[in-house]
């Protein structure tokens, strides 16, 4: 778990780090939704929330990984297939 102010994370893929941005990727479950998060790395805060549109489990990524691509975006694969986000 990951905790950022008040706010607890708990990551289920593997997390992304990029150097570009310096920010940590991992996913969370925030109220029954599956969301992704950037995390930065300096100070460990959330910087920025991708909430998925309902709370099917066809967005837990049972250990898969996620892939940032850019523009907002990212790549997710899992159990279910590879799914394109992206942000809101």
């Amino acid at each position: 778990m990951i905790g950022a102010g008040r706010e607890t994370t708990r990551c289920g893929p593997v997390p992304s780090v990029s150097a570009p941005t310096g920010l940590l990727y991992a996913a969370s479950k925030q109220e029954d939704r599956y969301e992704y998060v950037g995390i930065d790395w300096a100070t460990g805060k959330i910087v920025a929330r991708w909430p998925f549109p309902d709370d099917s489990r066809r967005w837990n990524l049972f250990g898969g990984m996620i892939t940032p691509i850019g523009d907002g975006q990212f790549l997710s694969g899992g159990m279910f297939s590879i799914k394109r986000v992206f942000a809101e």
